[in-house]
C-alpha cells in the first residue's frame, strides 16, 4: 500500500531527479510513437540542463526538440526550439561565454 503522505523520493529511499523522471517519459512517448510529446520532452530536459547552467547539455536537448519538430513539421514545436536556443544564448552572454555558444547554436542550425 502506497502512503500518500510521503513524497516519492521518500518512498523510494533515494532523491529522484528530475531529469531521470523526464527520461522515462521521454521512453513512453518513443514507445507510443508520440512524436510531438517526445520533442516537447527533450526541451523541457534542455530548460532543466539551462536552470542548472549546464548550457552544452541544454543546447543538446534543445536541438534535439528541434530535429525532433522538423521531422514532423511541428510548426509551434520549432518556435519554442528557437525560442530556447535564443535564451540560451542570452544567458550566456551575462556569464561570458556567448561566443562558445553562439557557434554551436550556428552549427546547429546550418545543419
Amino acid at each position: 500500500m502506497v502512503d500518500k503522505d510521503k513524497k516519492p523520493s521518500q518512498m523510494t529511499g533515494r532523491k529522484l531527479d528530475i531529469v531521470e523522471c523526464l527520461k522515462v517519459g521521454l521512453d513512453a512517448a518513443r514507445e507510443a510513437g508520440e512524436t510531438i510529446k517526445e520533442g516537447r520532452i527533450y526541451g523541457i530536459i534542455g530548460f532543466v540542463y539551462h536552470r542548472r547552467g549546464d548550457f552544452r547539455q541544454a543546447i543538446d536537448y534543445h536541438a534535439k526538440a528541434l530535429a525532433t519538430a522538423e521531422e514532423v513539421a511541428d510548426r509551434v514545436g520549432e518556435g519554442i526550439a528557437y525560442c530556447n536556443l535564443g535564451k540560451i544564448i542570452s544567458v550566456s552572454v551575462i556569464t561570458n561565454k556567448p561566443w562558445s555558444t553562439m557557434r554551436k547554436i550556428s552549427k546547429l542550425l546550418k545543419n
